[in-house]
């Protein structure tokens, strides 16, 4: 059994440390180095917290969307994910997801549902100047 901390805590100490200690002990070349650091951290973090339900929700949608014309059956969540994305991207190239010259709504929220999932782990803040729910931000 793992004894805490938790890999959670850890990080989270970390980056609280490289914020609080270090970083106004440093010279400015190596403060923006100990900022991309903790932003990192930061990003590991709600990655960690978020699992893998984000890449479920998109795998998901995918396989409704490009239920005709489905890639080869992959091994694993990321090789499925990236076969859909791929062919999701050919279809979109050759025309097959437009409806009068406009991109299908279905594939349009998929897409942005995607920006969003990807935004809440690296770019929570800007989730929540633009007026959409962000959680989990370190």
């Amino acid at each position: 059994m793992r004894q805490p901390p938790t890999a959670i805590e850890l990080l989270r100490f970390s980056r609280q440390r490289i914020l609080e200690t270090l970083l106004e002990q440093l010279p400015d070349p190596a403060r923006y180095e100990a900022l991309l650091a903790a932003n990192a951290i930061a990003i590991a973090i709600r990655e960690i917290l978020a699992g893998d339900q984000p890449l479920r929700d998109e795998l998901e949608n995918l396989r409704r969307i490009c239920a005709g014309h489905a890639p080869k059956a992959a091994p694993g969540l990321l090789d499925e994910l990236s076969g859909f994305n791929k062919r999701l991207a050919l279809d979109i190239r050759r025309g097959r997801c437009d409806e009068g010259g406009v991109l299908r709504e279905d594939i349009r929220a998929h897409l942005l549902s995607v920006v969003v999932a990807v935004l809440r782990e690296c770019n929570p803040k800007y989730l929540q100047s633009a007026g959409i729910q962000a959680t989990g931000q370190e």
